[in-house]
């Protein structure tokens, strides 16, 4: 799927962005009806409703993990199979989104290279997040599955890829 931080920041939030960094809410609605969009094909074809577990991983979600975590910088031992609520995740990253540039900066887990791109990829996990909160899980005979604890991981998937390589 095509839907990284760069792409949704650069396609949708910096274009409307105010002076501050904040993108206008009509930007922000557009962004998030293209990655729902995106995440309604995937589970066209990726089983979504039987996934017992979610661990995020990549940039985004480890600084927001980091945040989540109330760390005063970022701490990859600390981060490394912490789990947060989805409903905590989402709402930090909606505020995160919605954050001035000064402010995001000043954030003590971010990355000064991430500052320009958070919005983006802290959409996307919302988005994901979103999804599985609204729709059946596993256990939840044909319930939404409300809010659920969500695992971040350091080991992305190039850790993945090596490992298979290394098979």
């Amino acid at each position: 799927m095509n839907m990284g931080s760069t792409r949704v920041t650069e396609r949708y939030l910096r274009p409307s962005e105010n002076a501050a960094g904040v993108p206008s809410r009509d930007a922000f609605h557009e962004a998030r009806s293209f990655v729902d969009g995106l995440i309604s094909e995937a589970a066209r074809t990726v089983p979504l409703a039987e996934a017992r577990e979610l661990v995020g991983v990549a940039g985004s979600v480890t600084t927001l993990t980091a945040l989540g975590l109330g760390l005063d910088k970022y701490d990859p031992a600390r981060i490394n199979g912490a789990v947060l609520s989805s409903s905590k995740l989402r709402k930090l990253a909606r505020d995160l989104i919605m954050m001035p540039r000064e402010e995001k900066a000043a954030l003590g887990p971010m990355h000064p290279k991430r500052v320009d791109q958070i919005a983006g990829g802290v959409l996307v996990w919302e988005r994901i997040l979103a999804y599985l909160e609204e729709n059946p899980g596993p256990d939840s005979s044909g319930k939404a599955r409300g809010d659920f604890p969500v695992r971040t991981s350091e080991n992305d998937i190039l850790d993945g890829i090596i490992l298979a390589l290394a098979d």
